[in-house]
């Protein structure tokens, strides 16, 4: 259990980095889109604890 914490606070963290670094590189609309995947990849993992 702690385990798949650990993976989730990683995940979410890993998606905050990327989705800043995305940021600069990105259009609006393409930036929405990698950012509400990985909100759908977070909430994926949070349902399987």
């Amino acid at each position: 259990m702690i385990v798949n914490k650990l993976n989730l606070i990683t995940l979410a963290l890993g998606c905050a980095f990327s989705a800043g670094a995305l940021a600069q590189n990105l259009s609006k609309s393409e930036y929405k889109a990698a950012k509400d995947y990985c909100m759908d990849q977070a909430r994926t993992l949070h349902g399987k604890l």
